[in-house]
């Protein structure tokens, strides 16, 4: 993780926010007490938000893929269950579809219509999303000695309110961020040398879906030779206890999916690229997004978070079919390195990233050919920025800083 020297004016904008807070204790004592209550416990009150949220996406949308996923995972609680990739829709992971499953079982058990046990789902996610973003968003924050109160509170707000929840659910695809959050607790644990743990993690994420291996590089972190091949040998045993038994001894079907290829896409001009998207393509696009999160987890220095970064967004740049749902993973994981990092130069443009991430939810609205090249610049811009101001802090960086204290009273 980064530690380079933070910004020279953080510590007196911190201290107006506590100058400020007792002002407000003569003044409205009351009020003043409420505040320090919820800024002290941002996790039962985002979680409080995500079930909302959650609630509001699964009314707002119509049951499409989540209908599909829902009974799959309750056809894996009977003789069925090595068949439940017999359809080949079903590009989502064992362990999501089965919890799925279970779910569903135990709230038909009150016997709630269809619909209401599409919504009491849709507020599960919300409440998990908002429980691993702010916990992602502490352990991160704690490893580099930043904020973590802040990171906690900007980060949950982002993902939670700030249209990336609700994106996914109304997309029917809830998975997408729950693999993205996973992917960056891994990537935290690989950058604290926990890299059993990372692999565990990403073995628990390819279990929600298949994508999450191409973010296998952070197992490289810090050159440790010896620990990476254990990591890598546990990755690859998990992947195979996963998936092995239904390739096996099932109907499994999952790798003769094709996509829709659009036809507004520079892709298209690629020689033996226009037609259908299938696996062979995926491959192609695993294959590169791994080498790229391998070549930026190597770095003697930096942040891991940026080596999963870097590997989606390559994985992105060369999908042609770009769903809006498809980039809250990278927000995510973006916005725990921006409220993380403690870099000069992250603190100077944190705030602004923050705000545009979340119009990567607008792909809906807007027409989708020069959409598709904006994003086509997104892919490309935010990994390049997270390399550059990270190998500019190391350049100036003078020394190692304590880490920054909450000026509400707790420790960051």
């Amino acid at each position: 993780m980064s530690t380079a020297t933070p910004l020279r004016t953080a510590r007196p904008r911190k201290l107006r926010v506590a100058h400020e807070l007792h002002e407000l204790e003569s003044t409205n004592p009351r009020l003043a007490k409420v505040l320090r209550w919820t800024w002290a416990r941002p996790m039962p009150v985002l979680i409080g938000i995500g079930l909302v949220v959650g609630v509001l996406g699964g009314l707002g949308r119509t049951d499409g893929d989540q209908v599909l996923f829902r009974a799959a995972g309750v056809g894996m609680l009977g003789p069925g269950f090595l068949d439940v990739f017999a359809n080949s829709w079903l590009q989502i992971g064992p362990v999501y579809l089965l919890l799925l499953g279970v779910f569903t079982v135990i709230v038909r058990l009150l016997q709630l219509p269809d619909a209401a046990v599409g919504v009491a789902a849709a507020a599960a996610h919300g409440a998990l999303v908002a429980w691993l973003t702010v916990s992602a968003a502490r352990r991160a924050a704690s490893a580099t000695g930043a904020w973590a109160r802040r990171a906690e509170w900007v980060v949950g707000l982002s993902i939670v309110v700030g249209g990336f929840l609700y994106t996914s659910q109304t997309a029917d695809h809830p998975e997408e961020l729950l693999v993205g959050l996973l992917v960056v607790h891994a990537a935290v644990s690989a950058g604290r040398s926990r890299l059993v743990q990372a692999a565990l993690l990403l073995v628990l994420a390819t279990g929600v879906k298949q994508w999450a291996p191409t973010t296998g590089g952070i197992l490289l972190a810090g050159r440790r030779v010896r620990d990476s091949l254990v990591a890598i040998t546990v990755l690859g045993v998990g992947i195979a206890v996963l998936y092995l038994p239904f390739k096996l001894w099932g109907d499994m079907n999952t790798f003769s999916l094709q996509w829709p290829f659009p036809d507004h896409t520079w892709l298209d001009r690629v020689p033996g690229m226009p037609g259908s998207s299938d696996w062979t393509q995926r491959v192609v696009q695993g294959l590169a997004a791994g080498i790229a999160g391998v070549g930026v987890a190597w770095r003697r220095h930096g942040s891991v978070l940026v080596a999963v970064i870097a590997s989606v967004a390559v994985r992105l740049l060369l999908d042609p079919l770009r769903l809006s749902y498809y980039w809250v993973a990278l927000a995510a994981a973006m916005l725990v390195w921006l409220w993380s990092s403690r870099s000069p130069g992250v603190a100077r443009t944190r705030w602004w990233f923050t705000l545009l991430l979340p119009c990567l939810t607008f792909a809906p609205l807007v027409a989708d050919t020069w959409w598709w090249h904006l994003e086509t610049l997104v892919a490309v811009g935010l990994p390049l920025y997270c390399l550059a101001v990270e190998r500019s802090d190391r350049r100036t960086a003078a020394a190692s800083v304590p880490g920054e204290r909450d000026p509400l009273g707790s420790a960051a």
